[in-house]
């Protein structure tokens, strides 16, 4: 049977014949070029296969308890699993992999589990995995940990509002405009809300930040697991 993982790996094979051609024209060191493209790609492949299929185990573990199989929406974990396969064939980072095996899990829980999320919702988020930047997944951490320090649990901490210069200061290493980059990927996934004032300011100080109900789930229940 072909499933989804395989084909996600095939188009990759097909998208890389046409680089290897190229590469193999080079006089001298072409041959030796896209002889290591092939074998850095196939060694990412086998160990980012290899993680996910660990992690979406060790959250299987976790939550055996919880799971009823006969309950299970089929058709929905199909659907997401195809996703998650051609996922897992095309990146290694963990944070990206951990989500995601932690999505699909989500789905296996039966309908009455206080903490199982609606089919859309899944879908949707495991759309946000691949379509951010680790660097994304890691300012929407620090946008939490601000908003936990301007209302702290249990209240509601979707109203914290924050500024820019709080986030580049957990945030050190990222410049300003990359800062801006990432804040406007997780707000076109609806993770974070950006409001912009009345009077433009140099250190985009005049926008007001704040963490969506959405991407608050996303991270506690998926990026950090707690399901």
């Amino acid at each position: 049977m072909i499933t989804d993982q395989d084909d996600a790996l095939d188009r990759l094979d097909i998208a890389l014949i046409p680089f290897k051609a190229a590469l193999n024209m080079v006089p001298i060191i072409g041959g030796s070029l896209a002889s290591l493209i092939n074998d850095c790609i196939a060694r990412f492949q086998q160990e980012a296969m290899k993680k996910a299929a660990e992690f979406l185990r060790q959250k299987v573990a976790e939550l055996e308890n919880r799971i009823d199989t006969e309950a299970v929406n089929k058709d929905d974990f199909a659907e997401l699993f195809g996703k998650y396969a051609a996922l897992a064939a095309t990146t290694g980072r963990e944070d990206k992999l951990r989500a995601a095996s932690n999505i699909l899990a989500n789905a296996l829980l039966p309908p009455g589990d206080p903490n199982k999320s609606p089919f859309d919702e899944l879908d949707h988020l495991m759309h946000c995995v691949g379509a951010l930047s680790s660097g994304a997944i890691a300012a929407l951490g620090a946008s939490i940990q601000i908003a936990d320090q301007v209302t702290p649990r249990p209240h509601n901490r979707s109203a914290a509002r924050f500024r820019f210069a709080e986030i580049r200061q957990k945030l050190p290493d990222v410049s300003p405009d990359l800062t801006v980059g990432l804040a406007a990927e997780l707000r076109s996934l609806n993770l974070l809300h950006l409001t912009e004032g009345a009077i433009p300011a140099p250190d985009l100080g005049h926008y007001s930040i704040s963490v969506t109900p959405l991407g608050f789930r996303f991270a506690e229940r998926f990026i950090e697991g707690r399901m």
